[in-house]
């Protein structure tokens, strides 16, 4: 998962530099490509159908209760959902106003905004493979988890922190290094991490879904109060602050994840 990510990520935007002539094409190939992915991966993957007579009843009811895992009962899987969570709440909002960070705040607007995203990109895409390498490594080697898990929560806060200080193309890109080891860093750790605090391995598959979330909502949320803190002055530091709060956060939530070292 940490290589893959932002792989993606850069191809989609060097395709993006490269079709920047069609406004249309910029948003359709990345995406048109991405399905087709998908769709491949279901084609060619081998699924052994399950035998219905064995499986327990399924309706509304089981699908909606399925999204909820009761945090008293399993306060460690909270606890690293909740870390997860606000880790990428920080990360996140680099990603999400990326684009507008580097033709707002930095000042590379029109035909050069593509080409300078491209740039950012690659960088936070090296940074997360080789971090996502490097952390795995480091987790096999020491056998410890959490302090692989604050490091990269610590580059997360210092990169947005850095992009506080200046409104520099070349501070930016520092910062987005760091973003791209502290992404990749964590998710190569958080998920031995969350595998050892399942409230019940038998429905690992359901219990995992459910701690995607923690990926998923802060994608969702950030548009919708990022833009009521940055305004239309364009006021991005304080938006940098708040992920960087978000960063720290995640190191404190890890204390709760008991058993795991």
């Amino acid at each position: 998962m940490g290589p893959a990510i932002p792989i993606g990520m850069v191809a989609a935007t060097l395709l993006v530099s490269l079709l920047d002539f069609s406004p249309a094409l910029m948003l359709l190939v990345p995406g048109l490509i991405g399905a087709a992915g998908a769709a491949l991966l279901v084609a060619v993957v081998p699924d052994t159908p399950a035998d219905k007579s064995a499986l327990p009843p399924f309706g509304p009811r089981e699908f909606f209760s399925s999204f909820y895992v009761n945090p008293r009962r399993y306060p460690a899987y909270a606890w690293a959902f909740a870390s997860r969570f606000l880790m990428f709440s920080g990360v996140f909002i680099i990603l999400t106003y990326q684009t507008y960070i580097v033709s707002d705040r930095i000042g590379y607007g029109g035909d050069s905004t593509a080409g300078k995203v491209f740039q950012s990109t690659l960088l936070l895409g090296a940074g997360s493979l080789a971090a996502s390498l490097l952390f795995g490594l480091l987790d096999d080697r020491t056998g410890r988890l959490k302090p692989w898990l604050r490091l990269a929560a610590v580059a997360s806060a210092a990169g947005l922190v850095l992009m506080c200080v200046d409104s520099s193309f070349g501070i930016f890109l520092a910062g987005m290094v760091l973003i791209g080891v502290a992404q990749g860093g964590y998710l190569s750790v958080d998920l031995p991490m969350v595998s050892r605090v399942l409230p019940d391995p038998e429905h690992a598959a359901q219990e995992l879904g459910v701690y995607n979330l923690a990926l998923v909502i802060p994608q969702m949320l950030i548009p919708l109060y990022g833009s009521l803190i940055v305004g239309a002055d364009d006021n991005y530091p304080p938006l940098f602050v708040v992920g960087a709060v978000c960063s720290a956060l995640a190191i404190a939530a890890l204390a709760g994840v008991r058993g795991v070292r």
